[in-house]
């Protein structure tokens, strides 16, 4: 039944159930309460497509997420290799989002593709005044990432990683190369982490990843630009020594990888993972950029840091009251 060592199992059970966690408030709640999601109604109005032309609201987009199969999983765990290439591909159908745009004027619009077995959200986000666009943690199923690139009609320009985990940028080697772009980020802290991509990624099943050396590593008050489009880096460290989000302060929203999600917060029990680090990293940096910023995480649903705030288990205001 196992094709690997016993080891790698675990390893892959405790991740798929971190992507659990991320859309569950399990941690706080009695069993039953892993078919909620954290939040059972949309922060703000979003809309997500399935195939082109089949257009639903973001409602609909939970509740698939609520009945994405954790029966299945429990009834066929049993009878399937605990191999992530091997799980049944209903319960990770593709979905596509775009989750924020500012019609009036253009401006910036972001597309999220949730890839993976993990399903982490790579995210397409796009100048809509020029075109141009970067390619945020395309952590795999890079054939994917291209196919919604060219449905978009735009030109990529770099790609953008958080932090050096397999999930977020297994694939940013291969489609740096198919579009002849630079890869900006993580900060270098997490350098260990993508020299182990290799070896990573034949424990987890996902194929060939390759190990680079980025372009260009990113600090704090560095800034990426993108048509006419600015960034700017913070250094968040905790998930991994070298993590960093992305915030356009003119639109008002950050891509936050696995620092923080809508619930919930990212693992610290990974190598050189930190809670206080962590924690101290969504308050000194995440909170001061204003509550009405719209985050999209690693994994999940949006929301925002005002929501976060107020509700958020682990890094609410009244935590640290």
């Amino acid at each position: 039944m196992l094709d690997c060592d016993f080891e790698a199992s675990l390893l892959r059970i405790a991740y798929l159930m971190t992507i659990v966690k991320t859309r569950y408030s399990c941690f706080l709640l009695p069993i039953d309460g892993m078919l909620k999601p954290c939040t059972s109604d949309p922060i703000i109005p979003k809309r997500i497509g399935g195939p082109p032309g089949d257009e639903q609201n973001v409602t609909h987009f939970l509740r698939w997420r609520k009945n994405c199969g954790l029966r299945l999983f429990f009834r066929q765990i049993l009878t399937v290799r605990p191999t992530l290439g091997a799980l049944p591909q209903r319960w990770f159908s593709p979905v596509t989002m775009d989750v924020f745009t500012r019609p009036d004027p253009p401006a910036m619009k972001v597309t999220l593709i949730p890839v993976t077995p993990f399903q982490q959200n790579c995210s397409i986000v796009v100048c809509e005044t020029t075109g141009r666009a970067v390619v945020v943690d395309p952590g795999g199923e890079v054939e994917r990432i291209i196919s919604a690139v060219e449905q978009l009609d735009v030109t990529v320009d770099k790609v953008l990683l958080t932090h050096g985990h397999l999930d977020h940028c297994g694939g940013a080697k291969a489609l740096a190369d198919h579009y002849g772009v630079e890869i900006h980020g993580p900060h270098t802290e997490d350098a260990f982490w993508i020299d182990q991509l290799p070896a990573q990624s034949k424990r987890f099943g996902f194929g060939d990843g390759q190990a680079f050396t980025p372009d260009r590593w990113l600090q704090e008050g560095d800034s990426v630009q993108f048509g006419d489009e600015t960034m700017e880096v913070y250094h968040c460290p905790g998930h991994t020594p070298g993590h960093v989000i992305f915030f356009s302060r003119a639109n008002r929203l950050a891509l936050v990888g696995d620092v923080l999600f809508a619930g919930s917060i990212g693992r610290t029990d990974f190598p050189r993972g930190d809670h206080s680090d962590l924690v101290r990293s969504v308050r000194d940096k995440l909170w001061p950029l204003g509550d009405d910023v719209t985050f999209v995480p690693g994994h999940g649903p949006t929301s925002t840091f005002g929501h976060e705030r107020r509700t958020n288990p682990f890094v609410a205001d009244r935590m640290n009251a």
